[in-house]
């Protein structure tokens, strides 16, 4: 926090403390939002979805259940979720069931070319793909014929896949629920303290047989199978960079890295440990004078500017500028340009961006977490061990001092060995996976 911010805000609560009204406003502000946060009774994303009897219907149909469609969120697991439905689609009619949003906006127009927008309330014919928002869907239904499979993609999507499985059961007599797939990309209970969110997330990996996991890599489904039974059938996948990305990786001669620090600064994600980062760099400009030559950008996520601190002998101080979400054609721009990277992830999945970036030859600095170690894979990535600022100041004053010392290809060769650069198919299992799903 600048100087200038700090006296600010000590100055305001001095004021608060001396005028008695504004203190009594001040306490009972306080006091009604712990109010609000204790007494939360409500878990929206599990509405339920009330399903009636679709009178038509192919023998198949498949459902993916996703919490967004929108262009803006249609980025990391959302698009990872969507490559797997494409995969797994063999002309079988198609639907997506966009359960957090009440109206779609901004749809990507070469994703979603010839796809219909449908109410619950219409019918939903076989002739055109589907997308239904249902976030509006209290005191509505969806149309389900027998022939409908489902593919969750978060928590809160597998608890209503196992609800219409269960209703598709009870309304066509089957002898038991057909299984729904669960694409898991993540321990989903560490997203929320301890509590009726996190608990539920947890339930969802316990459910055996009446589900088909797949796993957002082997790292994933061991953690998890470290705390729940392994269904009978799982399958699991390993990252690969999208083909954008993929064709701008560096060949031939190296290029000469600039002083151009990138992190992965996603504030509004706990998990990605973002204050952690920004306390490493503050740690970081104040012990080293090399810091002064650098440039710090933030991607991912908009954010304020913030200042870094001054560097030892410099007259200014360093900035965090934040870019946002950028393209990909702008993203390896920025990777292929860059020396150090920094992106955390406080959770078994590895994260893509610190693979992106050493799959570029950056220097990546990332954490260890239970089970998860890159640098085992990637020569040239930092595990911090554990992930504190000032572990992460002690690499960065390393490699920044030693890049204004080293020729370009000693810094750091992309990685064209990378598994992430392989040229296989991740979701080889898909076929196996549809004998699983589907009726025969």
């Amino acid at each position: 926090m600048s100087r200038s911010r700090t006296f600010t805000l000590s100055a305001a609560r001095a004021l608060i403390h001396r005028v008695p009204p504004l203190r009594r406003l001040a306490r009972s502000l306080h006091e009604g939002f712990v109010a609000e946060r204790q007494f939360e009774v409500d878990l929206p994303e599990l509405t339920p979805v009330t399903a009636r009897v679709d009178p038509a219907g192919a023998p198949v149909r498949l459902n993916l259940l996703l919490p967004g469609a929108s262009a803006r969120h249609v980025f990391g697991g959302a698009a990872t979720a969507l490559a797997l439905f494409d995969a797994v689609w063999r002309g079988e009619p198609r639907r997506i069931l966009v359960t957090d949003e009440r109206e779609l906006e901004a749809l990507d127009p070469k994703r979603f070319a010839g796809w219909r927008i449908a109410s619950l309330d219409e019918a939903h014919p076989d002739d055109m793909p589907t997308l239904v928002p249902m976030a509006d869907r209290l005191g509505r239904s969806l149309p389900v014929h027998a022939g409908d499979r489902f593919l969750a993609t978060a928590w809160w999507t597998a608890h209503h896949a196992r609800s219409l499985t269960q209703w598709q059961a009870r309304n066509f007599g089957t002898a038991q629920a057909h299984p729904f797939a669960y694409l898991i990309q993540d321990y989903e209970p560490g997203f929320y303290p301890w509590s009726a969110r996190s608990a539920l997330a947890d339930q969802t990996y316990g459910w055996g047989d009446e589900m088909i996991a797949v796993f957002n890599t082997a790292g994933l489904r061991h953690y998890v199978a470290g705390r729940h039974p392994s269904p009978r059938r799982a399958f699991d996948f390993e990252p690969v960079l999208h083909p954008e990305l993929s064709a701008r990786v560096p060949h031939g001669t190296p290029p000469r890295r600039q002083p151009q620090l990138l992190i992965y600064g996603r504030p509004g994600v706990p998990r990605n440990a973002f204050a952690l980062i920004v306390q490493g760099l503050r740690a970081w400009v104040a012990g080293d004078p090399a810091a002064a030559g650098w440039r710090c950008l933030s991607l991912g996520e908009a954010h304020p500017e913030l200042s870094l601190g001054t560097p030892p002998g410099a007259h200014e101080p360093l900035k965090l500028e934040s870019l946002g979400k950028v393209s990909l054609a702008d993203y390896a721009r920025l990777m292929s340009e860059s020396a150090i990277g920094v992106g955390l992830m406080i959770s078994p999945h590895p994260s893509y961006p610190p693979l992106e970036m050493a799959a570029f030859g950056m220097r990546v600095i990332t954490n260890r977490f239970e089970g998860k170690a890159l640098s085992q894979t990637y020569p040239n990535i930092h595990d911090l061990d554990p992930p504190s600022p000032e572990a992460m100041a002690a690499v960065l004053a390393q490699w920044t001092q030693a890049h204004a010392r080293v020729a370009p290809t000693e810094w750091s060769q992309p990685a064209v060995a990378s598994p992430l650069l392989r040229s296989a198919d991740p979701f080889a299992f898909v076929e196996d996976l549809r004998r699983a799903w589907l009726p025969g």
